[in-house]
């Protein structure tokens, strides 16, 4: 499955989202740049997220640590 993660640097501080798609992704950045968090401070990435129980769960435990 893949999904999109918007990774933005706001004081120091990284925050990250995941989107479903690249409408989406242009949503989540307009509202971050409408907080006040500079373009250069988004990123997207394409993320590939494996829909088998174990990969998934290899995925999540990743994303969590």
């Amino acid at each position: 499955m893949k999904l999109y993660r918007i990774t933005s640097v706001h004081n120091g501080v990284v925050e990250a989202q995941f989107v479903s798609s690249l409408t989406d992704g242009v949503v989540a950045r307009k509202e971050l740049a409408e907080k006040g968090l500079k373009r250069a401070d988004i990123k997207q990435e394409e993320v590939n997220v494996p829909t088998d129980k174990m990969g998934l769960l290899d995925f999540l435990n990743n994303y969590a640590s």
